[in-house]
């Protein structure tokens, strides 16, 4: 930003329109300011101090496959018919009953424990910011003005627990009865052709279950971007030797939209559950802001500083999954190009 500067060609004869000149600047208008110390500023934001709150416990489903098991699976195939089928597959002798002519499938549906409540700094976070401002009026040597902003700043953070305490695997057997005389030895893959196959019943003829003792672990994952417009008044003021300073403080509002991401190990049944939770939210708060600038030409500067900003924290939930992110003292080191004009 730049402070008006008299014409020092003007010859010694005219000490009037020197007088004149000089009683128009410092007297200008807001409007005649405002024309002078309009500025646009783009550069990057290292940014500190972002949690997340990872917490847990309960039941945990764990996403269902119909007709596969962790042991075989169970499928239609081509020909339709709604009670026998040549698409299935088993892995070890032990899950015939030859005695009764029924072959037992086995799957994990669910596992109850209690997942580690931690919370997680995987800082710094590296965005970008853009502003543009003018000012209003002067106030002594300083510029008095306003300056509106965005930001958009990636956020990535990841946690891995064992779920504690006693932990139960909820384990469901669909037995089904064996249609065939001859049944193939183990390991078997049936396809879905329909023609030439041993075949099996589509529905289970019983289905049983039980907790069996396991133990599971869990990776967790935050994946959020999270979009931030501020507006506020500013003071500007220019220093010695191309130097000069510029404050700022006001409200902001944030945006937040990403997904939790969870992949969940059980160590008893080898299975895993892996999903995402996704949401999106409004947040709100304020920010203070101090800029270092350094002129160097009449249209450029480069600068640096710093911004503190509070907002409010989101959450992302589904069931016994939780993950909070919080931005309730975010610090940030500002580093780009400003150009006045």
């Amino acid at each position: 930003m730049r402070k008006l500067s008299l014409n020092h060609s003007i010859g010694r004869s005219w000490p009037a329109l020197l007088a004149g000149t000089a009683a128009a600047v410092t007297s200008a208008t807001p409007a005649d300011a405002a024309d002078w110390t309009k500025h646009f500023r783009v550069g990057m934001q290292v940014t500190l101090n972002i949690e997340a709150e990872f917490s847990g416990g309960g039941l945990f489903d764990i996403p269902v496959r119909p007709g596969r098991y962790d042991d075989g699976y169970v499928l239609a195939d081509n020909t339709g018919d709604p009670d026998l089928t040549t698409n299935w597959g088993y892995d070890s002798a032990d899950q015939f009953d030859s005695a009764n002519d029924l072959m037992t499938f086995s799957r994990t549906e669910s596992f109850s424990g209690q997942i580690g409540d931690s919370t997680k700094d995987d800082s710094p976070y590296i965005g970008v910011e853009l502003a543009y401002g003018t000012a209003i009026t002067r106030w002594g040597d300083a510029l008095i003005g306003w300056e509106a902003g965005y930001s958009f700043l990636p956020i990535s953070i990841s946690d891995n627990q064992n779920a504690s305490g006693v932990t139960t695997v909820g384990r469901y057997s669909h037995i089904f009865d064996d249609e065939t005389e001859t049944l193939p030895s183990p390991p078997y893959r049936g396809t879905a052709s329909g023609i030439g196959q041993p075949t099996i019943f589509r529905n289970p003829a019983a289905t049983e279950f039980e907790d069996i003792p396991g133990r599971a672990s869990v990776s967790r994952k935050l994946d959020a971007s999270l979009h931030t417009l501020r507006a506020g008044p500013t003071i500007h003021l220019d220093l010695a030797h191309r130097w000069a300073f510029q404050g700022g403080l006001g409200p902001a509002i944030g945006y937040v939209t990403g997904d939790y991401k969870f992949d969940e190990r059980i160590t008893a049944t080898s299975n895993r559950a892996e999903g995402e939770i996704g949401g999106d939210d409004f947040v709100y708060g304020g920010y203070a802001q101090a800029l270092l600038l350094f002129h160097f030409e009449e249209h450029g500067d480069i600068y640096a500083g710093l911004q503190y900003m509070g907002l409010t924290g989101s959450e992302f939930e589904e069931g016994d999954r939780r993950a909070k992110l919080n931005l309730g003292a975010t610090l940030s080191f500002l580093i780009g190009v400003n150009w006045p004009f």
